[in-house]
């Protein structure tokens, strides 16, 4: 089976300059720099450093209509993936909208808004202008265009007399998600369409074959894009290499279950974010670099903040459980946790450096239904900046990798769906049977694992020796959160900006790489308010 990587060179080898530019700027990768030549290159080790899973992949070769390396790469029709695609999609439709303009727009068009744009950008910056797309990411750079505002672009097309494609962008302007959640429509959803609407983690794929932790993947799913569902589930292997494996269970349900999963199943588009400081953001620095900086930052994203700096292993611990049973979390709309510390490659190890630490993974399932029930269905927002060291004394885990990130990871304990740590033997939290708080019975049309966003970012240690050290993705994250609450941007093209600007640093500073993971099963839109 081909490695992860050996199909992105394979991608990158198959396609045209100008489909390696179309497809970086489709990915957020905009100011890459590098001459046309290496392009190809600068793709390739973007692609291999983001770790995109398959599926975000095949969504990209198909939004660029490459029908043929779906064959050949992935050996998927072009129909079957639009069907699994169906609505949800993880390419911005702003950057999809724009390569669209690019492809019919000609180049007498390109010159006669290069001369339109000759009063208000530097020579420099058109005379490197060959393709519409750099002309949309140089107005993106002066802030004059970007995924709410697209109205410069609309104006443009007019003036140079392309009606037509002023036409397509006006139309995304009317596409664009409301505020007003009474606007949204109700849409019933059949079984088929609920299956296919199911989220999607961008994370690391199961078919990856990781080049640093071969062993990690003795269990290796060999359907490159099917999502794994839980071992019980798992034993009816559907040999569609796109399809979704449906719960035996499931295929059981009656046309009454149908119906009930049809009602309670949210209509909406995007997740309700109120602004009266009842959402609840927990900060744990144990480093004491960029605690006050986050805490000011999603005091303005109208969180109520908690920073504590410092904390042992049994303080975190303590300070998960209070957060967990938070009576505020009832009213909440969402929950933040930001945690920044020294870690190995699967564990948090706070401020002991000297013992065996949190397991990185448990610490979302503090936030499971069974743990949280107030939390079902509500968007848990985790930030994790951690500083790789090497194993600690006492310590069994592996040497030191980048963290090992399993798709599993995303599943609720079926036993308790609390997290397990030596520490918190026997103070498991209780199950409890919840409603979703909106008096529908708890069905499977909202899944233990969805609604959770984990973003986790990690550099080597040494970057804490230098004076003065304030983390790039933290600072990123700061920048671009703020941008999209003014702009109103989506949480995952605020990630993929942030993702931009750590190419782009790493790129400028090879020797100190960070190295950023994105997983997310959010069944909507996010805005912060």
């Amino acid at each position: 089976m081909e490695t992860f990587y050996q199909k992105n060179s394979r991608i990158c080898e198959e396609l045209s300059i100008g489909e390696c530019k179309k497809l970086l700027y489709l990915c957020g990768a905009t100011g890459t720099g590098g001459c046309v030549a290496d392009v190809r290159e600068v793709l390739m080790t973007w692609l291999d450093r983001q770790q995109v899973e398959s599926l975000y992949l095949v969504e990209l070769l198909y939004t660029l209509r490459r029908f043929d390396l779906l064959r050949k790469v992935f050996r998927v029709s072009e129909q079957e993936v639009g069907e699994i695609l169906g609505q949800s999609r993880a390419v911005s439709k702003y950057r999809v909208l724009m390569s669209d303009v690019s492809e019919d727009m000609g180049t007498e068009d390109l010159e006669s808004l290069k001369f339109l744009l000759s009063a208000s950008l530097p020579k420099e910056r058109l005379a490197s202008v060959k393709s519409f797309l750099d002309v949309v990411v140089e107005l993106e750079k002066c802030d004059q265009v970007s995924s709410e505002r697209v109205g410069l672009i609309e104006q443009y097309l007019i003036d140079i007399s392309r009606v037509d494609l002023a036409k397509k962008v006006r139309g995304y302007q009317n596409q664009t998600p409301v505020v007003s959640m009474a606007q949204v429509q109700q849409r019933p959803v059949g079984p088929k369409q609920f299956l296919l609407s199911q989220p999607r983690a961008i994370a690391t794929p199961v078919s990856y074959q990781s080049k640093q932790n071969p062993e990690e993947n003795a269990h290796t799913n060999p359907n490159p894009l099917c999502f794994v569902i839980p071992a019980e589930e798992n034993a009816h292997t559907n040999p569609n290499p796109l399809c979704f494996v449906i719960p035996a269970e499931e295929n059981a349900h009656t046309k009454d279950a149908e119906r009930r999963r049809a009602v309670c199943q949210s209509p909406m588009e995007v997740y309700r974010l109120r602004s009266d400081l009842k959402d609840q953001c927990l900060i744990i620095d144990c480093v004491g670099s960029d605690g006050d900086m986050l805490s000011e930052t999603f005091s303005r994203l109208h969180f109520k903040v908690t920073l504590v700096k410092w904390p042992g292993l049994e303080d975190t611990l303590s300070i998960l459980r209070q957060a967990v049973q938070q009576e505020d979390n009832q009213e909440a709309d969402s929950l933040a946790c930001c945690l920044i510390s020294r870690a190995t490659a699967t564990d948090l190890l706070v401020t002991d450096g000297h013992r065996q630490g949190l397991f990185l993974d448990s610490i979302r399932q503090f936030f499971t239904p069974a743990c949280c029930p107030s939390l079902f269905g509500k968007p848990k927002l985790f930030f994790i900046q951690t500083y790789l060291v090497s194993e600690p004394p006492g310590c069994s885990s592996k040497p030191m990798r980048h963290p090992i990130h399993r798709e599993e990871d995303l599943e609720t304990d079926k036993d308790e769906g609390c997290p397990r740590v030596e520490s918190d033997r026997g103070q498991g939290c209780p199950r409890v049977e919840s409603d979703g708080g909106q008096g529908c019975p708890r069905v499977e049309s909202v899944p233990a694992d969805a609604d959770v966003f984990w973003s986790h970012c990690w550099t080597d240690v040494c970057q804490l020796e230098q004076r003065g050290h304030r983390s790039v993705y933290l600072q990123a994250l700061r920048e671009a959160a703020l941008r999209g609450q003014s702009r109103r941007t989506s949480l995952v093209d605020i990630h993929t900006e942030m993702n931009g600007v750590i190419f782009d640093h790493n790129r400028r500073n090879p020797g100190a790489r960070y190295n950023i993971n994105l997983r997310h099963t959010l069944r909507k839109s996010l805005y912060f308010r």
